[in-house]
């Protein structure tokens, strides 16, 4: 088979990284700041899938989504601020599903990689699933979880990058 590189899951993984060690340096950030680079990373992040939408419609339909998000959280702060933590744990949540859901690719490269995908997703679903509980506790801890979540995701997505031997199923991720 040929190899392919994916660019897109490059991009969004070093977007994510970049985003996470700015939430993690800096945990005195206002919650308003941090709405706003999550808005920025979510914004980014469904410009690129809607460029990807002939070979999903999932792609499609995250994209919009993820465009309207985060046209919401740049516009809007002071909504943003007080929805930030359903927000970000929904977000979480979803990319931790996702990424699950791809995990049978991984083991096609090497058990390693399925192994590691099947921890950081699942650490990823328990970051996002503790924000959706309590999301007002968590706003205190919440650029601590963000940030950590943010990595996951984002080495998820390079891993993805460099790994593609073959093409995994056409999902929005």
């Amino acid at each position: 088979m040929e190899s392919r590189f994916d660019w897109t899951n490059l991009l969004i993984g070093i977007l994510m990284i970049i985003v996470g060690i700015l939430v993690l340096t800096n945990p005195a950030a206002t919650m308003t700041t941090l709405a706003i680079l999550v808005g920025i990373a979510v914004l980014i992040s469904g410009v690129i899938f809607l460029f990807k939408y002939k070979e999903s419609t999932a792609n499609l339909i995250y994209g919009i989504i993820a465009i309207i998000l985060g046209i919401i959280l740049l516009t809007r702060p002071a909504f943003a601020v007080s929805a930030l933590g359903f927000i970000i744990g929904i977000w979480f949540f979803i990319e931790g599903v996702l990424g699950l859901t791809r995990a049978g690719f991984y083991k096609l490269i090497s058990s390693a990689m399925y192994i590691t995908s099947i921890i950081l997703n699942v650490l990823l679903l328990i970051a996002g699933f503790l924000i959706i509980l309590n999301p007002f506790v968590a706003a205190l801890s919440l650029p601590v979880l963000t940030g950590i979540a943010l990595l996951i995701a984002g080495v998820m997505h390079i891993a993805g990058a460099f790994s593609s031997k073959q093409q995994p199923p056409s999902l929005p991720y």
